[in-house]
């Protein structure tokens, strides 16, 4: 009884073959192993992917954008700081010395221009370099469609609602988002490419 056949269920083997239960079992003990090897073929076929270098690419790109992202609003914070406690004057003169403060000040206290600027230079580069890839499936397209709405959109705009942007920019961000989809790499949530 220890070994008593068990009759398979499988597809792929006839219904007429059996296995014993020392052969089940031995079967589903390999299983975690076998997890382990399937995780390192996706890794392999990752890398295989048509358009694994923009995938790669829009990772690093990503990366630099989250940090420039949050550079851009320090600057919004220090200048929102300065416009609630100077408020912009009526009449063009008073309007123009307004600006001139409002200018020094951003100067004396925004010390992240420098680190804005490198990490739009860096964004920039890699911009180039997934445009000098020509996108093979819908996920390189969608690489392709996130970096062109960074290049021709305000920093300010990425994370603005779609109805607090102009109509240009709400359709580019939601084409951007529709080839996310269709690529499978939306994240969910409101439109928010």
């Amino acid at each position: 009884m220890l070994n008593t056949p068990v009759q398979a269920a499988t597809e792929g083997m006839p219904a007429s073959k059996t296995i014993t239960r020392r052969a089940a079992l031995c079967g589903i003990a390999t299983l975690p192993a076998l997890g382990g090897a399937t995780a390192a073929l996706a890794e392999i076929s990752a890398s295989a992917h048509p358009d694994a270098e923009l995938l790669a690419l829009r990772t690093e790109y990503d990366a630099a954008r989250k940090q420039f992202e949050a550079k851009w609003w320090e600057w919004q914070a220090i200048e929102e700081a300065f416009e609630t406690a100077n408020p912009a004057p009526g009449g063009e003169y008073a309007l123009m010395a307004w600006h001139a403060r409002r200018f020094k000040y951003l100067e004396d206290n925004d010390h992240g221009e420098k680190a804005r600027d490198a990490l739009l230079d860096q964004m920039d580069e890699i911009a180039k370099r997934v445009r000098a890839i020509q996108p093979k499936t819908v996920a390189g397209l969608a690489v392709w469609s996130n970096c062109l709405v960074h290049d021709c959109m305000n920093p300010g705009d990425f994370a603005a609602p779609l109805n607090e942007v102009g109509w240009d920019q709400e359709h580019i961000r939601r084409l951007a988002a529709l080839i996310d989809q269709m690529a499978g790499a939306y994240r969910g949530g409101e439109v928010t490419a």
